[in-house]
């Protein structure tokens, strides 16, 4: 039997919030939107599941909230990580700083 992992308080603090994100793709026959204003917030404590069908987007909004799209990706909206929005951070900035107490597993 696996031991019992013990439960984290939540405490209310948003620490991911997630508004209306839409996320194209430049292709050559043109543009494919992969996510069409996705929302959601994830609190101190709290654990968030993507669920959804084959190609609904689920990897896409992960890994735009992650800021790791190919070149070809334009993103919209507001991915705000413990206050700082990161889509509006420049290039240069340092994105781990911004996510650096967080834990991430891709299967």
């Amino acid at each position: 039997m696996a031991a019992a992992v013990p439960a984290v308080p939540i405490t209310g603090k948003t620490l991911l919030s997630v508004n209306d994100l839409v996320v194209e793709f430049r292709t050559r026959h043109g543009t494919v939107r992969a996510v069409n204003g996705v929302s959601f917030d994830l609190r101190a404590g709290e654990t968030i599941g993507l669920v959804g069908e084959s190609g609904s987007g689920k990897s896409v909004t992960s890994l735009a909230v992650l800021g790791l799209l190919p070149s070809n990706a334009t993103v919209r909206g507001r991915v705000v990580i413990d206050g700082k929005d990161v889509l509006r951070m420049p290039e240069s900035a340092d994105f781990a700083a911004a996510s650096s107490r967080w834990s991430c597993r891709i299967p």
